[in-house]
């Protein structure tokens, strides 16, 4: 049972903030139940009531700090989620949302980024529907990740670029910021990887890359 005042993720709600845990007696059904009042991190006004005892909605705490820094350091092995059947995709991506796994929403986000660089590369236009649940995927990472780390959700991709084992760990493959190549060579910038102006990735979104043939090649990204 949580307690008031911690942080949870509450399945497809995200980090949420056990504000109360009340009873409500039922009319028809039974007394005396507790419920837990949930306040969404991300929504001033909004509210969620839930059983306690439910086991409909996957729930969990926050990564611990050494956690989230252990998940920062994993991010570049994580392989981007597939989608098999395209008719399914929205279903898709609520299901990698409900998991609660924060590793399953890199994987998201990940597969998303790669599919705005293909669509763009291919003169098409980013849908709604995967704008919508990019930023969905980012907001709930970054919330937890500010948590779990004591800093604002502004500076988390700062964070990451700081505190990442890029190329110690990966040799060949090269870290690149949106705005910048950084890497121990130096790179030209390509604009055809990383259109700021889009708004899609409005935050400082990264890859790591492959020199290929004088261009870099988008490897896996977040």
């Amino acid at each position: 049972m949580y307690e008031k005042g911690q942080y949870i993720v509450y399945g497809i709600r995200g980090v949420c903030q056990v504000a109360d845990i009340i009873t409500i007696d039922h009319p028809v059904g039974p007394k005396g139940r507790l419920y837990y009042e949930l306040h969404p991190y991300n929504q001033k006004d909004g509210k969620i009531v839930t059983p306690v005892d439910s086991e409909k909605t996957i729930t969990r705490l926050l990564l611990t700090r050494p956690e989230a820094e252990a998940l920062i350091q994993e991010i570049p092995q994580i392989k981007e989620m597939t989608v098999a059947n395209d008719k399914q995709r929205e279903e898709r991506y609520k299901e990698a949302l409900k998991t609660c796994d924060c590793r399953v929403w890199v994987s998201m986000i990940k597969a998303l980024y790669l599919r705005k660089q293909d669509r763009i590369e291919h003169k098409k236009k980013v849908t709604d529907l995967d704008e919508r649940y990019f930023r969905m995927a980012e907001d709930y990472l970054n919330s937890e990740l500010s948590l779990a780390l004591d800093i604002s959700k502004e500076k988390i991709n700062e964070y990451i670029l700081k505190n990442g084992s890029w190329c110690e760990s990966h040799g060949p493959f090269y870290f690149v910021e949106k705005t910048a190549c950084v890497s121990r060579r130096q790179f030209l910038y390509s604009d055809d990887l990383f259109d700021g102006s889009s708004g899609f990735a409005s935050q400082a979104f990264f890859c790591l890359v492959q020199r290929s043939d004088d261009r870099l090649t988008a490897f896996s990204c977040l």
